[in-house]
């Protein structure tokens, strides 16, 4: 009895040995209980263990499908109105719209009509009575209203008598990182998934703090399909437009301004008036000592144009001068997760921030008052 143990015992390490270290020898994901190993294999990593890893992908699928129908119900298809001479009992063809070829689409911002397109097909002279504008559940709204972005060369369209329509969120440019995962979407219901490869004006080396210019690079170049169309984040939020170029338009660009425009129906975005480089960014020599805050902060520098303070800025008034380190606003500091043109950026024009700045060892404050542009 002993004996018999001892020997099942000893047959079922050597089978578990021999399906690890042979069977298995390429398969470093696999693990006797259930999970998904990625400390192994292909994976130069510390020891990472999915638990469950079919739940995590049953869990992704049902995110993305979430984002799918929440997209859907926020799109809007623009056509050419219908010239009806006649109603009659008899189905007669011309009198319906082909939902599945608009002129263009849009996105709504807000719940009383309020729409956003970035379409080549657009102008200013458009005639709004030819057209209407229809949403996914076949409301059909005429159109009274049309704003040009033109900074964006984005173009807000406003349907009368919207009163529900539902929105998304404007993903900000904090909110951007290589490796996420996004999500194009179109008006005819196809979807692919796509990551951003990488972010490039995040580190670009002289920055503005009174403009966002971040650009999205893809895994996956944009299939024609998916001219004007929308990619999202699996939360949901909005993160670019892509035209009818496919071109890739991020909001983060123009949060600010679109809010302005919905609030006082002007664009206009903060104004601090810097020119700036990320300490983030930048490594010191050995044996030199410059900044105590370390690798946070934001020097002051000049631009190509040789300009560090804008004359005549609210930094200039405030006393702000090249060199100066930029530690803080409002008391969030600038560092490697919070960037100096994406905090003014997230202000409104008049508003007053405390700026905390470094300056030959040591820390003063300046109250300012952000200035307008248009």
């Amino acid at each position: 009895m002993v004996l018999a143990l001892l020997l099942g015992l000893i047959g079922g390490v050597s089978a578990d040995l021999l399906l690890r270290f042979y069977i298995f020898k390429d398969s470093a994901l696999v693990t006797t209980g259930g999970e998904l190993n990625l400390s192994s294999g292909l994976y130069d990593r510390s020891n990472i263990v999915i638990q469950n890893p079919k739940k995590v992908v049953i869990n992704q699928d049902l995110k993305v499908q979430e984002t799918i129908n929440a997209a859907n119900d926020s799109l809007i298809g623009f056509f050419k109105k219908l010239s009806v001479a006649s109603s009659s009992l008899e189905f007669n063809r011309a009198h319906y719209y082909d939902l599945s070829k608009p002129e263009f689409t849009g996105l709504s911002l807000t719940a009383d009509g309020w729409i956003m397109v970035a379409s080549s097909k657009v102008n200013a002279k458009i005639p709004l009575k030819d057209y209407v504008a229809i949403g996914k559940n076949k409301q059909i709204y005429t159109i009274d209203q049309i704003v040009e972005y033109k900074k964006q060369n984005i173009w807000l369209f406003h349907l009368a008598s919207a009163n529900n329509l539902l929105v998304k969120n404007l993903s900000g440019a904090e909110n951007l990182s290589a490796g996420q995962m996004l999500l194009a979407v179109n008006w005819n219901n196809d979807v692919t998934l796509n990551s951003i490869v990488s972010l490039p004006a995040k580190y670009q080396a002289i920055k503005s703090s009174d403009q966002l210019a971040e650009t999205i690079v893809l895994e996956d170049t944009i299939d024609a399909r998916f001219k004007n169309s929308w990619l999202f984040g699996l939360g949901g939020d909005l993160i670019a437009l892509v035209d009818d170029k496919a071109q890739i338009i991020p909001v983060a660009n123009m949060n600010s301004a679109i809010y302005s425009f919905l609030k006082t129906k002007e664009f206009s975005t903060p104004f601090l008036g810097v020119n700036y480089t990320r300490l983030s960014g930048l490594a010191l020599a050995p044996n030199k000592s410059f900044n105590p805050m370390g690798e946070n902060g934001a020097v002051i520098m000049l631009d190509d144009s040789k300009v560090a303070v804008v004359k005549s800025s609210p930094a200039e008034k405030a006393g702000l001068k090249a060199g100066d380190i930029i530690i803080s606003v409002d008391n969030v500091e600038i560092n490697s997760d919070h960037d100096l043109a994406v905090a003014i950026q997230s202000y409104k024009p008049g508003d007053i921030v405390t700026v905390k700045f470094l300056r030959n060892g040591s820390i003063s404050s300046a109250d300012i008052k952000l200035g307008k542009l248009k």
